[in-house]
C-alpha cells in the first residue's frame, strides 16, 4: 500500500507541475499575442480576449454539472462494491445460494448501471449541444474578427505577410485562453 501511494503522490505532484508550467506557458502566449494585437486595433484585441471567456464560464458550468453528478451516484457505487464484496465472501456464499440472493443482487447492480448510463448518456447530450452552439458563434465571431483584420490591414496598406501574421496571433490566441 505505501508503495502504491508513493507512486501515486509523485504521478500526482508531477501532473500539478505540468499542469502550471502549461498554464505559465499559455499565459505568456496570451500576454505576448494580445500585445501583439493591441498594437494593430485596441478593440480588436479586447474582442478577441471577450469572445473567449464564456468558453471558460461554460467549462467551469460543465464540470460542476459533471462532479454533482458522480457526486450523487458514489454512494450508489459503493453499494454495488459492497454487493459484489459480499457475493465473494466465502462464509455468505452458503447462505446467498440456499436464499437465492444472487439474481436480486445481479438484478439491482444492473439496474444502477443502467440508470448511471441513460443519465450520462443525457448529460453528455446537452453538454455536446452546448457546446457546438457555443463553438458556431464563436468560430463566427473569430470569423468576423479575421474580416476586421482584414479591413485594418487595408486600410493602414500593410503587407499581406502582417495581416496574416495578425490573423495567426488571433488564432494563438484563441488557444491559448481555451487552454488555460
Amino acid at each position: 500500500r505505501s508503495q502504491k501511494s508513493n507512486g501515486e503522490s509523485l504521478q500526482r505532484s508531477t501532473s500539478i507541475l505540468r499542469t502550471l508550467v502549461e498554464i505559465l506557458k499559455n499565459g505568456v502566449s496570451v500576454v505576448g499575442t494580445a500585445g501583439l494585437l493591441f498594437h494593430l486595433h485596441a478593440g480588436l484585441t479586447t474582442a478577441a480576449i471577450c469572445t473567449c471567456i464564456p468558453l471558460f464560464f461554460i467549462n467551469i458550468a460543465v464540470s460542476n454539472k459533471l462532479y454533482a453528478l458522480y457526486e450523487k451516484r458514489s454512494e450508489k457505487i459503493r453499494f454495488i462494491n459492497y454487493l459484489k464484496s459480499i457475493s465473494m465472501d466465502n462464509t455468505t456464499i452458503k447462505e446467498m445460494k440456499i436464499n437465492n440472493v444472487f439474481c436480486y443482487f445481479i438484478k439491482k447492480i444492473s439496474d444502477i448501471y443502467c440508470e448511471n448510463f441513460n443519465e450520462d448518456k443525457a448529460v453528455r447530450k446537452k453538454i455536446f449541444l452546448q457546446r457546438n452552439i457555443y463553438q458556431f458563434f464563436d468560430e463566427l465571431i473569430f470569423y468576423g474578427i479575421k474580416l476586421w483584420i482584414i479591413l485594418l490591414g487595408i486600410k493602414s496598406a500593410a503587407t499581406i505577410g502582417s495581416v496574416l501574421m495578425f490573423m495567426q496571433s488571433v488564432d494563438i490566441l484563441k488557444n491559448a485562453i481555451n487552454n488555460t
